[in-house]
């Protein structure tokens, strides 16, 4: 039997392996210099079928990494020889470059939603991330290899060139996606997105019935209408739920909706610091004994339910039920900000992440950010240096909590989550 790179894949190397991307499912896999050596018997078939290490095969298998071939795969042998002989600065608990980039195309909105850190109607002056700029950080992103580019906002589809940002994007071998409100969504540009190679559209919709959504979002009818939309034209999309006190029990409605609308599945979101409401992050938070209900909940629809559902990273807690080997085995590696990706917002500032609101500054220059930032490093470390609960938590090199939510609470940088829900777990 003999193996094969599933053809869509893109590696990278690693200083200490590499890094596998697929984007027709947006799989992300880490293996070490050992796994990478054994990969490369595997190809070669100088190994047998009983020594092959089960657990590898499946695990590559699963994401779509690997598949069978009847031939020898020497191009992807010389892509994992590459990888093997490159030399790469190690970055102590971070990748070599960002995975993905977070690019808040404009700070402007057609809609005003509580939770939000951009809505209609905010004072600040309209700012749109001009063509010049981006073309210089996508030139970056090419030669740093970057797997995907995360296009937001403000709202991204008010931007006069997101067309022609997607296909370029496309073109320099980086996978485009996009979180939208869907308000601007049409046939025509559905069927344009998808032409130009968009990886997938992320709608947001917090709700399945209007009174649940209204809670949070005003528009839930034109988020149905560009699922729709996105379904009659082929254009592949997500559903952006953002969790709080007053629609986490209407969760599995939400999930029944996601399967038969077409979804490919549901991504889970925090409530993070907002702009212009600063008691809405404590109000609508769940509180540790309301996020251990949502643990059980999502532990039952896993279990049994049909639909993807993934957790933003700062949720990483509500895995707990797992092993931290297990979770960083299957990607799960907690909060990525300085570790898998950045944000750079439409003047070119770059941040931790969208929510952490403390500069890294650099203009655009996101590798140098990614390399010499102070600020980075204390996110990389923050491990080592936590306090409260989540210093002696299991969990701690695979969650660490959400730094934006415990800053806005008014706790330390190094201060425990107080949403986790392990006391009395």
């Amino acid at each position: 039997m003999m193996w094969d790179l599933n053809p869509e894949v893109v590696i990278r190397a690693e200083s200490r392996g590499a890094l596998l991307f697929n984007p027709g499912n947006a799989e992300t896999a880490y293996i070490d210099r050992e796994a990478l050596s054994f990969l490369r018997q595997i190809i070669k078939g100088e190994i047998t079928v009983r020594k092959i290490p089960v657990s590898l095969i499946l695990y590559l298998q699963r994401k779509r990494l690997i598949v069978r071939s009847e031939h020898l795969a020497r191009e992807s042998l010389e892509e994992i020889e590459g990888c093997l002989k490159a030399e790469k600065k190690e970055i102590p608990n971070s990748l070599c470059s960002p995975e993905t980039l977070h690019l808040a195309l404009t700070n402007v909105c057609d809609q005003s939603c509580p939770g939000c850190f951009y809505s209609k109607g905010n004072k600040s002056p309209e700012i749109f991330l001009f063509s010049e700029l981006f073309k210089k950080i996508l030139k970056e992103a090419q030669k740093a290899k970057v797997f995907q580019f995360a296009f937001g906002g403000g709202e991204p589809l008010l931007h006069p060139q997101i067309l022609p940002f997607v296909k370029e994007t496309k073109r320099a071998n980086i996978v485009p996606n996009i979180t939208t409100n869907g308000n601007l969504l049409t046939l025509e540009l559905a069927s344009e997105l998808k032409k130009a190679g968009l990886g997938q559209l992320q709608i947001s919709l917090d709700g399945s019935s209007p009174e649940v959504n209204a809670q949070t979002r005003p528009n839930h009818n034109k988020a149905i209408k560009a699922m729709r939309i996105c379904k009659t034209t082929g254009l592949r999309f997500g559903i952006n739920t953002l969790v709080t006190r007053s629609n986490f029990r209407a969760l599995p409605s939400l999930f029944s909706f996601a399967q038969r609308i077409g979804a490919e599945g549901v991504n889970l979101l925090r409530p993070k610091p907002p702009v212009n409401a600063s008691e809405w992050l404590s109000q609508s938070s769940l509180r540790p004994s309301e996020n251990r209900e949502l643990h059980k909940l999502l532990r039952q629809k896993t279990n049994n339910g049909r639909v993807r559902i993934t957790l933003d990273q700062s949720l990483c807690f509500l895995a707990r039920h797992r092993s931290p080997e297990e979770l960083f085995f299957n990607g799960v590696w907690g909060c990525g900000a300085g570790r898998r990706f950045l944000t750079i917002d439409p003047e070119g500032v770059v941040y931790p992440c969208s929510h952490f609101r403390k500069p890294v500054g650099f203009q655009g220059d996101f590798m140098q950010a990614w390399n010499d930032s102070i600020l980075l490093e204390e996110f990389r470390h923050l491990e080592e240096k936590i306090k409260g609960r989540c210093e002696s938590c299991r969990l701690v090199s695979v969650c660490r909590g959400c730094r934006a939510v415990v800053v806005e609470l008014g706790g330390d940088f190094y201060d425990e989550d107080p949403h986790c829900p392990s006391r009395n777990f």
